[in-house]
């Protein structure tokens, strides 16, 4: 898979036995992500837990807002679900020199947003 122009063309996998889990890989390989059923997010409050991550691994993201880092290609599971999203920190925010560029860039929210729609999810800009 190549790295694409950030276009939301999703591939599907299926992951183990888990039969309503499946991932969507984006083209751009910065986010995958589970669609499951959803409540709401905020898109702040994951872009600031996305800057801490950096440097410790990915992070998942589940619907309650409860966020764990993981390593790259664990499948966490938090009360028998899967999360709502895993972000990949450095190509999201490794960017920016200073979090509040990152939590005030309208390309860096709309990207968030996006993937946790196209999950099913809800999410809302603070």
């Amino acid at each position: 898979m190549s790295k694409g122009s950030g276009d939301l063309t999703l591939i599907s996998v299926y992951i183990g036995n888990h039969l309503g889990a499946v991932t969507n890989i984006l083209k751009n390989r910065c986010c995958y992500f589970y669609a499951e059923y959803g409540i709401m997010l905020y898109t702040k409050d994951i872009i600031r837990a996305i800057w801490d991550a950096q440097g410790y691994g990915n992070l998942a993201v589940w619907d309650d807002g409860t966020t764990q880092i993981v390593e790259p290609g664990q499948v966490p599971v938090k009360d028998g679900l899967p999360p709502r999203a895993v972000f990949k920190p450095l190509p999201l925010v490794g960017g920016f020199p200073l979090l509040d560029y990152a939590l005030y860039d309208k390309g860096l929210q709309d990207q968030i947003e996006a993937v946790v729609q196209s999950a099913g999810g809800a999410i809302e800009r603070e």
